[in-house]
């Protein structure tokens, strides 16, 4: 019970560290509302990685409907 308590709290204080690290991307001032669109976004078969013997993600689809 011990170890997973101090498990759940290292993982507790890894999450809070990430969520308080300063973004480096600004909004800028006076944003307008995107304009109203029927629009779909798409993505079949992507990849990614951070390396490029390690890949993350491979042949990854879905769509995303207007408004998500």
């Amino acid at each position: 019970m011990t170890d997973t308590y101090a498990k759940a709290a290292i993982g507790y204080e890894r999450i809070r560290e990430v969520l308080e690290i300063e973004r480096d991307v600004k909004d800028m001032p006076g944003p307008r509302p995107a304009p109203n669109s029927k629009a779909r976004l798409n993505l079949k078969n992507v990849g990614f990685h951070y390396i490029r013997i390690v890949r993350s993600c491979k042949n990854v689809s879905f769509s995303i409907e207007q408004g998500k």
